[in-house]
């Protein structure tokens, strides 16, 4: 096949729906490098779909990226299957979506998760049993890191393509969005509490019992409403004061400080494939210049002695999302009084809104019949 130059066809180039013709000469003979031969297999496919897709000129240029990738080729059998539906597929999503194609571009073999037929989303229970056995194959602390990016990329990819190109409800993705999250953190929680038992032991209450800890989600993810680029916001705490019982033993707060410290660094930390999730304790009691995690008792503590309004109203959306269940629902069951106060709170002002609003209505009558 001979090289094409900048003077590809201009009437093929708009009947693609084309706007930039140098631009898309230029992505042409960038594929004619990566994929010599095979490419004029592509080119009738090229006239049937790039002109429905919402963006030919941003489909044809992520489709020049991806095959840039030497990985990519090896799927054009599996695009052209199937008179080209995974094709057409692909060419949708590329011309729709930029954070999307460039998923795709770096990780090629992503492709049966863009092109797949719609499934049954996902359990939480299944997302995590996966997570769990991806991590379970990293062999050192960069293949772990990369792991549960590599997992949160491809099902970000997995959800944007049920929402962009299927057009699945919204109140469907943010829930799937959230339980990826969850998943992340549901794993993430369990390894950073194995790397700090290794070092330090198991922690014990005061009663000599194992100490339990929860992981709890304020904001969007606490209200299963996460979007795409959403922060995480998290509290940890712990049922009890106590010790841990290894050779370096510490108490249960530096424990589990140094538990959460991990649990941001396995989902924040910066590599070739970015972060996982943006972690944010803020929230916590305190804010920053408060400890990490709390023992149950000085969380609750803390709320009802020191908790401003607004603290109290970020726990309305609270819920556990990692560690042990049964602890996290005993600390939602004793923050309900402040969700009952604001509901009642509420409803006292509509109460008032109407007695003034029927005042209203009394005086206007008189002025009327004067």
């Amino acid at each position: 096949m001979a090289p094409m130059t900048s003077d590809f066809p201009a009437v093929l180039l708009d009947a693609w729906g084309i706007e930039d013709f140098g631009r898309a000469a230029r992505n042409m003979q960038a594929l004619v490098r990566h994929l010599d031969a095979a490419l004029p297999s592509l080119i009738p496919y090229f006239s049937r779909f790039l002109p429905f897709s919402a963006d030919p000129d941003l489909a044809l240029n992520t489709l020049e990226r991806y095959f840039s990738n030497p990985s990519a080729k090896k799927h054009l059998p599996t695009l052209l299957a199937d008179d080209a539906a995974q094709f057409d597929v692909l060419l949708q999503l590329f011309g729709t979506s930029q954070f999307l194609g460039d998923i795709l571009v770096s990780d090629p073999d992503f492709l049966e998760t863009a092109t797949a037929s719609l499934r049954v989303t996902p359990t939480l229970a299944e997302l995590c049993t996966q997570l769990q056995e991806l991590t379970n194959a990293a062999t050192d602390d960069a293949s772990l890191l990369r792991t549960i990016r590599r997992f949160r990329r491809e099902q970000i990819l997995r959800i944007g393509v049920n929402d962009i190109i299927r057009d699945r409800p919204l109140e469907e993705i943010t829930g799937d969005l959230s339980r990826v999250a969850e998943a992340s953190l549901f794993v993430s929680w369990s390894l950073a509490l194995q790397l700090a038992t290794q070092k330090y032991g198991t922690p014990h209450n005061t009663a000599g019992e194992q100490s339990r800890s929860a992981v709890l989600a304020f904001g969007k993810l606490g209200g299963e409403e996460l979007n795409y680029s959403s922060d995480i916001d998290l509290l940890v705490l712990y049922d009890d004061d106590g010790r841990t019982n290894g050779r370096r033993a510490v108490e249960n707060d530096e424990y589990y400080s140094r538990a959460v410290s991990e649990l941001i660094r396995l989902l924040s930390a910066h590599t070739d494939r970015g972060q996982a999730y943006r972690v944010d304790f803020r929230l916590r009691p305190e804010g920053h210049r408060g400890p990490l995690a709390r023992s149950m008792a000085s969380t609750l503590s803390y709320y009802d002695t020191l908790g401003r309004t607004w603290e109290r109203q970020a726990l309305l959306k609270v819920r556990p999302v990692a560690g042990d269940a049964a602890l996290g629902a005993e600390f939602v069951e004793a923050i309900e009084k402040y969700a009952t106060f604001r509901r009642e709170q509420a409803a006292s002002l509509t109460r008032r809104a109407s007695v003034a609003e029927n005042r209203l209505l009394e005086l206007l009558r008189e002025r009327l019949l004067r």
